[in-house]
């Protein structure tokens, strides 16, 4: 999900472009996972798990392809939280208003496993394009 937010970013941004094969690009980002954690943070009084929260952590660099360091960005992050169960989403919140997929008639429809894997993949792409618009906007300062 990361690699195709930023090559979409390239893309629509238009200041560099996607290379067809790293031999012919003139420079290569590279984005190493450093860590991936999603943790619960909000129970109900029968330790149910009502929110997790996600943080993923990245180091990139952008490199010639002779190996000079063009740009270096270490422990870029994001967290975002989600919602578990269906009573524990806030649809007059601006986050769920503005970005979210669901409708809310469907919501009071969804078995709580259903929303909760709903809510975990659409901030799993948040946290995605989070990273690619600081990665790409760190890179632009750096140049």
């Amino acid at each position: 999900a990361l690699a195709r937010e930023l090559r979409r970013l390239v893309r629509e941004r238009a200041y560099f472009r996607v290379s067809d094969s790293e031999s012919t690009a003139d420079a290569v980002l590279r984005v190493h996972l450093v860590d991936f954690i999603a943790r619960p943070v909000a129970f109900d009084k029968y330790d149910e798990v009502l929110d997790y929260e996600t943080t993923m952590r990245v180091d990139a660099t952008l490199e010639r392809d002779d190996g000079e360091v063009l740009w270096r960005g270490k422990g870029i992050e994001s967290t975002r939280s989600h919602a578990a169960v269906a009573g524990a989403v806030v649809s007059t919140s601006s986050a769920f208003q503005a970005g979210e997929r669901i409708r809310l008639d469907d919501l009071a429809e969804m078995a709580d496993a259903q929303l909760g894997e709903s809510r975990r993949r659409h901030s799993h792409a948040s946290i995605a394009e989070d990273l690619a618009d600081a990665i790409y906007s760190r890179i632009m300062a750096g140049l």
